[in-house]
């Protein structure tokens, strides 16, 4: 059975530092981390992504921005919830 996938996007590298770690330290899943959504796109179209969890302030193209062209790309995740406390959760 393959790991649950989770792609972090943030363009602080602390904040994705931090995340992983406390992540890490929980789950037993397959990190991939994006310091941008450029970054992030380039990840999810080559992986298969379960969960995406990305900053909302980025410079060039900020999180809300992110999830929306993710279906330009034909990246089709289901969005379950959201939690809007400076991080955007889909599944």
């Amino acid at each position: 059975m393959e790991k649950f996938a989770l792609l972090l996007v943030d363009d602080v590298p602390e904040n994705i530092y931090s995340l992983r770690m406390m992540i890490e330290d929980s789950f037993d899943v397959n990190i991939f981390t994006a310091l941008s959504a450029q970054e992030g796109i380039e990840i999810l179209m080559k992986e298969n992504i379960d969960l995406i969890l990305t900053d909302v302030q980025m410079p060039e193209i900020d999180g809300f921005e992110f999830i929306e062209i993710r279906w330009v790309f034909g990246v089709q995740l289901k969005p379950l919830f959201k939690i809007i406390l400076g991080l955007i959760v889909f599944f």
